[in-house]
């Protein structure tokens, strides 16, 4: 049936009987399916992926054949067993959400997706890559380590390069900031005691992100 285009066909069969007379005829219908999934694509949604998207990430389809089987997955070269999943194509853009790849090591994530037609022919693999960096920026606070009688410089020193740091994200006890100054990885703030004592400064979690989006 080569020659003949993908789609719905119809056998019809004529025969007779011994006796020459026609018997009724039987007619089927069947439909040929010659062609595999091609012209598909599937993109990660998130890039990069960070801390706070790892557990919830998503791909969607472009030009997906409909009713087809699809089966991806997602290998890092930083290391960790790879993602796998199944489904089937709904609709041409599907896509595919709540993928957990905290399994996974930083590094550059790659996605793979073949899709399988109903006739068991799957199409070639569709490709797509992402970076992973959940790595979090860490930071140092020093200051004096004898008594003051006034107001003291803080330094902050971060791991890597951040942004977004403001001088109200400072947690003080018995003391006040002021004056925050510095970019990329060295700041510095001005903190005058409220009376004699110990002030304690803390800078909470996510103060500030690094380059990837990681607090």
């Amino acid at each position: 049936l080569s020659a003949l285009a993908n789609g719905a066909l119809t056998l019809t069969a004529d025969a007779t009987n011994s006796g020459g007379n026609p018997v009724a005829r039987f007619s089927t219908t069947l439909t040929q399916d010659q062609t595999a999934p091609a012209g598909y694509s599937a993109t990660f949604d998130q890039d990069p992926i960070i801390t706070s998207t790892e557990t919830a990430v998503s791909f969607t389809f472009a030009g997906a054949e409909t009713g087809a089987q699809y089966d991806y997955t997602i290998a890092s070269d930083g290391g960790g067993a790879d993602v796998t999943g199944n489904g089937t194509i709904a609709t041409a853009s599907d896509q595919i959400t709540g993928i957990d790849v905290s399994g996974l090591g930083d590094g550059t994530l790659t996605l793979s997706v073949v899709l399988t037609d109903a006739a068991g022919q799957a199409g070639s693999p569709a490709y797509d890559t992402s970076t992973k960096d959940t790595a979090r920026p860490t930071v140092t606070l020093a200051g004096p380590t004898e008594a003051q009688s006034g107001a003291f410089t803080v330094t902050l020193t971060f791991s890597e390069s951040v942004t977004g740091l403001a001088q109200s994200d400072l947690s003080l006890v018995d003391g006040t900031a002021s004056g925050l100054s510095g970019s990329g990885t060295s700041y510095s703030v001005t903190v005058t005691p409220d009376h004699d004592g110990t002030v304690i400064i803390t800078l909470p979690e996510d103060s500030a992100i690094n380059g990837g989006g990681n607090g």
